[in-house]
């Protein structure tokens, strides 16, 4: 990577670098238009092919927004990002007292470790909340602060940088991450909060011992400790200390995920509950008294980051680590006869030779490779009675991925398309970022969410929009009634809430989802109520309106899920995800139909045509596709110059209309439906802008919701 040290990423002056690892270069920057010092990390993208790089710089601005939304007195606040020659950075403030990497290298009183991690903690347990996982845990990315406390930094990075293809130790695919860190389930590229526990529990152990639990000279070898050896005893290398550290130690570094703390607000309570009073963590709303103190660091800050390995292995056991009794007799390693155990040497041997060692990886990634196929996890639906999972009662689901003689279908770029979009009306809703948009029934009403915690409503055509009411967090998701009677609002409160329409009163607050309501979306008959989350939920709940009590639990996505929406019928739900994937539910049983797979991005907007026999979606991989419900293949390729979001269908159906473009050219694009034609083509206009929602009124009356805290509506003319 060119150095960059006087140069200007926009309104960035680049003065000196910081530090330099595996996934990015971190420079000293001066803010020209604020007058200030950041610090700016550029992401290193030479380790990708073109091909990985355009999913790198897809995933780069999807999870910088959300690193932006991100407020906690012990998160490194994401202040700005953007792209430099195609190459991505973010910016962050900046904190000239060091890392905590800086103060390691031998034991530190554990109260003091506990001291330490508990804003930390507490800063993870706030970012779970709101679907966001750090993924790379580690002492170099705890900085400290101008008053001595500890702040966590890097968020998602790990995220950013998964999907491309980096060199790899074996070569199949890729984790990101730092080998002596990660969770075991984080080699075959699995991670949720239950992995960010773990990471910070290798950083408790290593804060009280001085050492990391599992060391080698490879990431595979790494791998082998953590399969095969039992965590090394605290104990033996701490004498005295307590038995309830080495128990919070031995529980947030289990093997297996269930088996740690249930989320990370149960471990900071853990540390809390230590005797002789670690403290109390800042809470997780990100409110907090005083900051926790640390001794000042011994040396300038270098920011540098520990050198990070791009691997993605298959994990080489299920075997549970051993409970230890209360005494904790001595441990005694369980190894397999005649296996070797790892010794220093050169990397060469791992890759070519043909050592006993290197033979048992191979075994133990061949036959996980065999009980991971036979043993994936199916979908399941949790019925609300007992929410507990339930064997499916349908024959298994079928997958078919996209039929090969799908016709593709390029737009159309001439100068002058047969439909324009002509501006209507434009309503000032909030000054904060409008998040969603929708209409009622009739086409009469308006109603938006926004980054302020604001619900908003207002007559088509007004200029200005009313607050009817507030969450505790940003608002994701709205949705009228079908009988135009009830607004449901869904948040980063993790909750929904139902709002009387004729006079703006809270009617009811439904819970159950444990990360930002995404999508919410009434049945046609309004008896139903589909709802889905972000991750770590990952969920679709469905709730019968004529009491709110909740049906089902739809689990299955991997990733957060981002739409939902009813069949003409009401018979089926459709659900698409970050998973990139499309999911039919039949919503009188619970119970998966069919998963669509061909889009090679996150999918949106899955919405059904008018007879139900087709669906429609659109996807980051700038392409939109209509399917065949009943054989589950892609019959419509639609391709676009950039990336594709959510989207509506005329109340005719024979006009498909995504937005999409996100800061490089928010667009409205226009296609005849089932030809393919491209019949409009139109941006925005407005520079740095981001469309984050669509709408569509009985009378094809189209409604954006924009960044810039403003709803504008438009009408389709030929």
């Amino acid at each position: 990577m060119a150095n960059l040290i006087g140069q200007s990423l926009g309104r960035y002056h680049i003065l000196e670098q910081l530090g330099e690892g595996g996934m990015a270069t971190v420079y000293k920057a001066y803010d020209t238009r604020l007058e200030r010092d950041v610090a700016v990390k550029v992401i290193r993208v030479d380790q990708f092919s073109p091909a990985a790089l355009v999913r790198v710089l897809q995933r780069f601005e999807r999870e910088a927004k959300s690193l932006a939304k991100l407020s906690h007195p012990n998160i490194v606040g994401v202040i700005d990002y953007g792209e430099h020659e195609g190459v991505p950075f973010l910016v962050m403030e900046y904190l000239p007292g060091g890392t905590l990497k800086q103060r390691l290298g031998k034991p530190i009183r554990w109260q003091e470790a506990a001291r330490m991690l508990l804003p930390i903690a507490s800063g993870l347990a706030y970012a779970h909340q709101r679907g966001v996982l750090h993924r790379d845990v580690k002492p170099s990315n705890i900085l400290i602060g101008d008053s001595g406390e500890p702040m966590l930094t890097d968020f998602g990075i790990a995220k950013i940088l998964e999907g491309g293809d980096a060199q790899t130790l074996t070569g199949t695919g890729i984790g990101v991450g730092t080998p002596e860190y990660m969770a075991p389930e984080q080699w075959t590229g699995g991670a949720g909060p239950q992995a960010d526990i773990y990471s910070l529990g290798v950083v408790f152990y290593e804060i009280v011992t001085g050492r990391k639990p599992y060391v080698a000279d490879t990431p595979a070898a790494v791998l082998l400790k953590q399969a095969t050896e039992p965590l090394p005893r605290p104990g033996q290398y701490v004498p005295g200390l307590p038995e309830a550290v080495e128990k919070v130690l031995l529980k947030a570094l289990a093997r297996k995920p269930e088996d740690r703390y249930a989320d990370m607000t149960a471990f900071v309570g853990a540390l809390e509950s230590l005797p002789a009073g670690a403290g109390k963590a800042r809470p997780a709303n990100g409110k907090a008294a005083g900051p926790r103190k640390m001794p000042a660091p011994k040396t300038q800050v270098t920011i540098a980051q520990e050198e990070t390995y791009a691997t993605r292995l298959q994990e080489a056991t299920r075997d549970e680590f051993p409970p230890a009794p209360p005494t904790f007799p001595p441990i005694r390693p369980v190894i397999p006869t005649g296996a070797a155990k790892p010794k220093k040497a050169p990397w060469w041997p791992w890759v070519v030779g043909s050592g006993g060692l290197a033979l048992l990886i191979l075994v133990i990634y061949l036959a996980v490779l065999l009980i991971t196929h036979l043993f994936a996890p199916m979908p399941t639906a949790t019925s609300a009675s007992t929410l507990a999972p339930m064997p499916s009662t349908t024959q298994a689901p079928a997958t078919q991925p996209p039929a090969t003689e799908a016709p593709t279908v390029a737009p159309t770029e001439a100068p002058a398309h047969p439909v324009q979009l002509v501006q209507e009306s434009s309503t000032r809703v909030s000054s904060s970022r409008i998040t969603s948009v929708t209409f009622s029934q009739d086409g009469t009403l308006l109603a938006a969410g926004s980054d302020d915690a604001g619900v908003y409503m207002w007559k088509v055509g007004e200029t200005s929009a009313r607050l009817i009411g507030k969450h505790n967090d940003v608002v994701i998701s709205v949705a009228f009634s079908p009988d135009g009677s009830i607004l449901a609002s869904g948040s980063g409160d993790k909750t929904i809430q139902l709002w009387r329409v004729s006079n703006g009163t809270l009617i009811r607050t439904l819970t159950g989802h444990t990360a930002t309501v995404e999508s919410i979306a009434f049945s046609p008959n309004g008896t139903l109520c589909a709802s889905s989350a972000n991750n770590p939920d990952n969920t679709i709940r469905i709730w019968d309106t004529s009491d709110w009590s909740l049906l089902y639990v739809l689990s299955g996505h991997s990733g957060p899920v981002w739409d939902v929406a009813f069949s003409p019928d009401g018979q089926t739900l459709i659900s698409s995800s970050q998973d990139n994937s499309i999911r039919l539910w039949n919503t009188s049983t619970g119970s998966l139909l069919r998963t669509l797979q061909g889009h090679g991005d996150e999918a949106f907007g899955g919405t059904f045509t008018l007879d139900g026999k087709s669906i429609v979606s659109a996807s980051n991989d700038k392409t939109a596709r209509v399917w065949d419900v009943s054989t589950g293949r892609t019959i419509l390729l639609l391709n676009a110059s950039l990336s594709l979001g959510r989207l509506v269908l005329s109340q005719s159906g024979e006009k498909l209309i995504v937005v999409g473009g996100a800061w490089e050219d928010p667009t409205i694009w226009v296609w005849q439906i089932p030809g393919g034609n491209l019949l409009a083509k139109h941006s925005i206009g407005i520079d740095m802008e981001v469309i984050r929602d669509i709408a569509i009124s009985p009378s094809d009356l189209i409604a954006v919701a924009l960044h810039d805290g403003t709803v504008r509506t438009y009408k389709l003319q030929e």
